[in-house]
């Protein structure tokens, strides 16, 4: 903040517009896939882009009419301190949320003294309230991004995966591998549900791709030699059992075992072939 006050000062800037939007940036349960499943909030106009520019509105009106009294006085001073609060660090959507409950008592506010102005025929006092509704409103609407909900249905695989529903589970993760390339957890829990459904050859080589892109993952060193084993590939199944020794933490013993190994067939191929592609793990 020192160094680039500038800098500093647009992003500021930039998070504030974030803070606004109606765009939910989700960093757990996504609320655009809960709505694509839910007929209310698909067909209901809710948001925040509702709800901020009419609570900040409500508020305004309260200052202006110098209604802040009570425990008024308290939410007044609460919404600022906390919008600094999330404006200093991290701008996601669930960390504005509990901002959402007191600007709705006072979009709610700023709604019945709308309608009760429009009836008495206020409508200059009518319009400066839209002159501060307005604005707020297109700078929520503002386009932002566009939502993803590849997270989302990764969870919902992966808790089809725990419920003994691996087919569900691996018809998710085959449409999330093409638009997610390099992932390991992706490439783990595809090869799990392809274990789950008996294609025992197709989870090894997912298996295998896993170990390629995170070595350090501890359970592949469980899933392989089992399913070498399995296939009566013995050698391969004593092989990834010592690698997942090296990884865990017994780095001596994996290596003796992998030494041991090498002496009782040093010419086999599918020994030099697993060597090959597995040597970084020792690094």
């Amino acid at each position: 903040i020192r160094q680039e006050p500038r800098r500093f000062a647009g992003m500021l800037a930039r998070k504030a517009f974030l803070l606004a939007n109606d765009f939910e940036i989700v960093d757990g349960y996504d609320f655009y896939f809960y709505r694509a499943h839910s007929r209310v909030l698909e067909s209901l106009p809710l948001g925040w882009g509702l709800v901020f520019p009419l609570g900040l509105a409500g508020v305004v009106l309260a200052l202006a009419r110098r209604d802040w009294g009570g425990p008024k006085a308290l939410v007044l001073a609460f919404l600022p301190v906390y919008a600094a609060s999330v404006l200093l660090f991290y701008v996601v959507g669930r960390y504005r949320m509990p901002l959402a409950p007191f600007l709705l008592v006072f979009a709610a506010s700023a709604l019945a003294w709308l309608w009760d102005t429009l009836r008495a025929r206020g409508f200059k006092r009518a319009a400066a309230l839209a002159l501060v509704a307005v604005p707020l409103g297109v700078l929520s609407h503002r386009p932002f991004g566009e939502p993803n909900l590849d997270g989302s249905w990764f969870l919902t695989a992966t808790a089809l995966l725990e419920a003994r529903r691996p087919a569900e589970a691996l018809t998710i993760y085959e449409r999330l591998r093409a638009g997610n390339p390099g992932r390991a957890d992706l490439e783990f829990n595809r090869a799990l549900a392809l274990t789950q459904v008996g294609r025992r050859d197709e989870a090894i080589l997912g298996f295998r791709e896993a170990l390629l892109l995170d070595p350090k993952q501890t359970n592949l060193y469980v899933m392989l030699p089992r399913l070498y084993r399995e296939k009566g590939e013995l050698l391969r199944a004593d092989l990834f059992a010592a690698l997942g020794q090296v990884v865990g933490g017994k780095a001596e013993e994996g290596f003796a075992a992998v030494e041991a190994l090498s002496q009782r067939a040093p010419n086999d191929k599918a020994l030099l072939e697993v060597l090959d592609q597995t040597a970084f793990v020792a690094f």
